[in-house]
């Protein structure tokens, strides 16, 4: 029977060296290209940071999470932006009871799959989501809290520059 690979990081290799490198210098390329293309976005959110007295992140740091950003609000913002707040607020409450009771995990999963099923049902869609606010909401419920405390972050910063330059 043939093996079948379904990828692999070696393409003509012996190793998967090649790919690692080549990912790092991407990586870096990335970097240095978008805290250029973001240094004003990225110095007032560090500065924002220091006036809070907050730990401060690196440009590449801020980047990245600039990144996750927009690819969760282009992944999940429609479906955040659907998610009525009272049932955002049951699926939080799921969320820590399954934390706060590990042996019931799997009820409680069951549990949050049918409230996001009539989540899905019970919003009404709109044509866009600009809202991080909601998609942080819609992290929570979702057992992403990591997430949702660093966005939330960005939410602040961008609610204190206002509706105009925030956009």
């Amino acid at each position: 029977m043939t093996r079948i690979i379904t990828y692999s990081l070696r393409l003509d290799g012996r190793n998967s060296d090649d790919y690692y490198q080549t990912i790092a210098a991407f990586a870096d390329q990335w970097a240095a290209d978008t805290t250029r293309t973001a240094a004003g976005i990225i110095a007032g959110f560090r500065e924002f940071r220091r006036r809070h007295d907050e730990p401060d992140r690196s440009d590449a740091e801020c980047a990245f999470e600039l990144l996750a950003l927009g690819v969760l609000l282009r992944e999940h913002g429609r479906e955040a932006d659907r998610l009525p707040g009272w049932l955002a607020r049951a699926l939080n409450l799921l969320v820590k009871a399954q934390e706060r009771w590990p042996k019931l995990e799997s009820a409680f999963k069951a549990l949050r799959g049918w409230v996001g099923w009539l989540a899905r049902r019970a919003g009404t869609e709109r044509t866009t989501c600009e809202d991080v606010e909601r998609l942080i909401s819609w992290l929570k419920a979702n057992e992403d809290s990591a997430h949702a405390r660093r966005l939330a972050q960005w939410q602040d910063y961008f609610a204190n520059l206002g509706p105009r330059p925030a956009r």
